[in-house]
Order: C-alpha cells, then sequence, then structure tokens
C-alpha cells in the first residue's frame, strides 16, 4: 500500500480512537505505529540501494527487488505479538493501541500485496520476521521475480 494511504488510513482511525476513548496517547500511538513503519523502507534504501537517496529512486518501481537482501525490521507480525502481551503485562493500553496500528498496517499491505502473493510473487511467510530470517533475508527466496522457486 502507497505511504499516503497508510497516513490517510491512520488518521482516520486514529481519530476515531480519539473519539472512542478521549485519550490522545492512544490515538496517537495507534497513528503512530499504523504510518511509521514504513521508516524501514528508507533505512533499507540507505542501506542497500547503491542509487542516491531521493523520492525518484526511493519510490522507483522494483527497486527493493534489485537488492540482494530484504530485512524490513518494522514489517512483522512478531511486533504485533510482542506490543500485545507487553500491553497486558505491563498494564499499558498505549501499547495496545500501538499493536493494533501495526497490525492495520500489515493488513493492508497484505490486501495491496494480494495480487502479487495470489501468484505466488511473495513468500507465503513474508510478513513475519522469523520467516525472512529463517530465508536469510536473501531476495530470490522471498520473492519469485527476483529469481526465487515457481
Amino acid at each position: 500500500m502507497r505511504p499516503a494511504w497508510h497516513v490517510a488510513v491512520g488518521v482516520g482511525l486514529g481519530a476515531a480512537a480519539y473519539q472512542m476513548t478521549s485519550d490522545w496517547r492512544m490515538a496517537a500511538s495507534f497513528t503512530a505505529a499504523e504510518v511509521l513503519v514504513d521508516l524501514d523502507h528508507a533505512l533499507e534504501h540507505m542501506c542497500r540501494s547503491d542509487r542516491p537517496f531521493c523520492l525518484k529512486t526511493f519510490f522507483g518501481k522494483r527497486n527493493s527487488l534489485d537488492w540482494p537482501k530484504m530485512v524490513f525490521i518494522l514489517h512483522a507480525y512478531e511486533w504485533v505479538i510482542l506490543l500485545t502481551i507487553s500491553s497486558v503485562y505491563f498494564s499499558r493500553p498505549v501499547l495496545g493501541a500501538a499493536a493494533l496500528g501495526l497490525a492495520v498496517h500489515l493488513l493492508l499491505d497484505e490486501i495491496g500485496n494480494r495480487r502479487f502473493i495470489a501468484r505466488g510473487y511473495f513468500a507465503p511467510g513474508f510478513y513475519f520476521f522469523s520467516y525472512r530470517l529463517y530465508r536469510g533475508f536473501l531476495v530470490r527466496n522471498l520473492i519469485r521475480e527476483a529469481g526465487g522457486k515457481e
């Protein structure tokens, strides 16, 4: 999903969270988690791309398929689980709001990429950090179009 859509969804649902809870911290936590997850795309680009970091190269098609590895440390359902457990254990609902924001982001990414997932372009466990780790973060093991198995 495009970043602008994540901003729109994050702000909209964050406003709804504020309307329901009257707690600006819950709304801000949800919105920040839903939107800021994509910062790992910028981090990956700066660490892996041989192209200069600018909007044209950053949003260029197939940019990340040219890299040998793809970590995307924040795009992981494990963080949703960890944040949820932490929210309950430490009695911090704001962490639960962050978990929900992250879960919404990942689900929207999966919906936005469903045609690629359905065609087998993405490995089935792509949005699990542990799966990407197991596959060595290698693009060829995670995305068929980049050389992975059909």
